[in-house]
């Protein structure tokens, strides 16, 4: 995705993204994003791969997240593999891929247990 184009909405993509634009919603790739050095993304990132070099602001779900040199991230980083480079700029919360599922669980169960008690 070039500079200068920016995109409002769901990604859904099988393959390789390359942000140089700006995206604010939810992408969903099967491989990897890359967010350019001119890139910004704000919203929900779920990839396998993930590589920050411009600016992300959200919540991300990979396997892989590496916040390049020149990279900014912000919000909640959730993965098995977190690398800040040197210059790197990382503000927020980061867990476990599989601790924060189980933490997502847990909440789910207690909103639900929270209804069932409200309705008796």
């Amino acid at each position: 995705m070039a500079a200068g184009v920016a995109i409002k909405g769901t990604i859904r993509i099988e393959g390789h993204l390359h942000i140089d634009g700006s995206v604010e919603g939810d992408v969903y790739s099967n491989s990897s994003v890359t967010i350019g050095k001119s890139g910004i993304f704000t919203g929900k990132l779920h990839s396998k791969i993930v590589s920050v070099s411009g600016k992300f602001n959200g919540e991300c779900h990979s396997d892989s997240i590496a916040v390049k040199s020149t990279g900014v991230a912000t919000g909640k980083l959730l993965s098995n593999d977190l690398v800040i480079d040197k210059g790197g700029v990382f503000n927020g919360q980061s867990s476990a891929l599989a601790d924060a599922i189980v933490t997502d669980i847990k909440m789910e169960v207690a909103k639900q247990e929270s209804k069932k008690a409200k309705a008796s």
